[in-house]
């Protein structure tokens, strides 16, 4: 298929030998195999010389640095001024020497306790999200059964993992920034090159527990809530019921609909990708969902409209994921006792504790360039969008016709 690229020889320069490779983007390749012998010689070594620039620029010199920076994140994002070189550097080791970081930060502030209070929410959402598959009507028995196996088995990684990375093979050197980034790099080829010769780690964790982030991987079937997204304001120990489950519960439901979105549904219990569902629950599930991209692309932010299909699969899990966490907050003595605290219901803080999640300060250029490419609709949207279709934050705030985020029972949209 694609004779010009000499694979061969590529692979042979990789190290890798005797392998069989698995192409996810085999366009994107053929196209370049065209390419390669219809372009002149000269714009492929200028093509190779900006990459590599392009790549490195962050680790050279002052003009390097300025330069991309004015290209990338001035132009294109907005920023008006560059991190502080500390602070880049302290990133740069939060990327590339995240568990050595991770370990300092674990001893600090993130207790043991915390992680199996988390873990037991945790486990709560997934027994109320399999109350509601088996509730729903819109999909065969055949196929939930599937979808309910794939949710018991899935692997719940909270706050760090148990065993730590080893970086002996690296060496910083004081002297030379640019040495010690590439001793992290040859680090990380010779890791990617052994991992080749093994079979899967599924101990082991993708990203460094100081992340503030969640993740779900669909070839694992796993979802990961690293420490330090398990702080204020997604998560306090000793929060109430309601503001947890409001805001890191809801991100933890989040998550688990990722495995039923529309991505993640086209992968089994184990991360196979092959087609598990039937047609008929198939179109079902496309009836629900081209609703809900439909709903986001009429919001406008910037006189721009939301793109609805790009964003699919994380509206949905915010959707599914903020049910999950309210319904699983309702079963909690808290929600049933429904004592006030600073005049508010315990379902009112729930949700004021979601908001609160969504709280951030973006650049309108950032808002434009998210339009066009981020997956997520805006924090606002993120906010609003599930909202208005909830029956539960309608009675939390005896929502009625005039107030803005109203919406007609027959309008509301429910999937998971």
């Amino acid at each position: 298929m694609m004779p010009n690229l000499g694979w061969h020889r590529i692979l042979s320069i990789l190290t890798i030998r005797n392998k069989t490779v698995l192409m996810g983007q085999p366009d994107y390749y053929q196209l370049l195999d065209k390419l390669i012998v219809n372009q002149p010689l000269n714009i492929w070594k200028n093509k190779i010389r900006f990459t590599i620039l392009h790549e490195m620029s962050l680790y050279l010199n002052k003009d390097f640095v300025e330069a991309r920076f004015h290209m990338f994140n001035h132009l294109i994002y907005g920023q008006h001024e560059d991190k502080t070189r500390w602070m880049k550097i302290i990133e740069e080791i939060d990327k590339y020497l995240g568990e050595l970081l991770g370990e300092l930060f674990i001893s600090r502030y993130f207790s043991f306790q915390s992680k199996e209070r988390t873990n037991n929410l945790a486990k709560n959402l997934i027994n109320v999200y399999h109350d509601r598959i088996n509730h729903i009507n819109w999909i065969s028995n055949s196929t939930k059964e599937k979808a309910l196996k794939k949710l018991q088995t899935i692997n719940i990684k909270i706050g760090y993992p148990s065993k730590w990375k080893s970086y002996h093979d690296i060496y910083i050197i004081r002297s030379s920034y640019f040495n010690s980034i590439s001793s992290i790099f040859q680090h990380n080829y010779r890791k990617k090159m052994k991992d080749l010769k093994k079979l899967v780690d599924r101990d082991e964790w993708l990203i460094p527990p100081q992340t503030v982030n969640a993740f779900y991987y669909p070839s694992f079937n796993e979802i990961i809530f690293p420490a330090a997204i398990l702080q204020e304001p997604f998560y306090s120990f000793h929060a109430d019921d309601a503001l947890n489950y409001g805001a890191i519960g809801y991100i933890i439901g989040h998550e688990l609909t990722h495995c039923l979105d529309d991505q993640g549904r086209k992968y089994d219990e184990n991360g196979n990708l092959h087609l598990w569902w039937t047609l008929d629950d198939i179109n079902a599930f496309d009836y629900h969902t081209e609703k809900l991209i439909k709903q986001y692309e009429n919001y406008k932010i910037l006189n721009r409209h939301i793109n609805g299909r790009l964003t699919l699969g994380e509206n949905i899990a915010d959707l599914g994921g903020l049910e999950i966490a309210y319904q699983a907050f309702l079963r909690t003595k808290q929600a049933k006792d429904g004592i006030l605290i600073d005049d508010l219901t315990p379902q009112q803080r729930f949700f004021l504790a979601f908001a609160k999640v969504w709280r951030v300060k973006t650049t309108n250029e950032k808002f434009l360039s998210d339009l066009k490419q981020e997956s997520h609709a805006p924090a606002i949207i993120r906010i609003n969008g599930p909202l208005s279709n909830m029956i539960g934050f309608y009675h939390a705030f005896n929502i009625t016709k005039d107030d803005a985020m109203y919406r007609e029972p027959k309008d509301r949209i429910l999937i998971w």
